[in-house]
């Protein structure tokens, strides 16, 4: 994919769901997007959840972190 990965952190959301914050400074939406589907479709654990979903709000949200300092 050659996306400068350098950090995920998951949140959890009130209504149930999860962003996934990604520090790729490099990487446009659509990278971190294709990135998500990749992730579900190869991890037990992302694959399972993606199965428990029962509603939009509980999905993962795979966002671009935002840069630690302005440059």
């Amino acid at each position: 994919m050659g996306i400068d990965l350098r950090d995920i952190r998951f949140e959890k959301t009130p209504e149930g769901g999860i962003n996934v914050m990604v520090d790729a400074p490099a990487a446009t939406p659509l990278q971190i997007e294709q990135l998500g589907q990749r992730v579900q479709e190869e991890c037990p654990v992302a694959r399972f959840r993606k199965t428990q979903v029962n509603s939009p709000k509980q999905q993962m949200k795979w966002l671009r972190a935002p840069d630690k300092y302005d440059r």
